[in-house]
């Protein structure tokens, strides 16, 4: 027999806005975070910030950055994030 989610529930999950619209209706917290473009991104004040910068619609870690120290983050790093 088959066990764990069935493909709904995983496409749900990997969309993050998604989740984090669940976890707000059902009061769980869940850290400051805001789903923008390229440009949304550089204008942004999280980006000053220690932050970690993901895809909306990708599974695990897939295209995932820390910056831990975002005044040393790789600029091309950050443009193939968004491209």
């Amino acid at each position: 027999p088959f066990l764990g989610s069935n493909s709904e529930v995983s496409r749900r999950c990997f969309d993050k806005q998604e989740v984090l619209n669940v976890c707000e209706r059902e009061n769980i917290q869940v850290p400051v975070g805001a789903i923008v473009n390229k440009k949304q991104y550089e204008e942004h004040p999280l980006k000053n910030k220690p932050h970690i910068l993901k895809p909306n619609q990708d599974g695990s870690s897939i295209g995932v950055l820390f910056f831990r120290n975002p005044g040393e983050a790789d600029t091309e790093l950050i443009n193939q994030a968004f491209a």
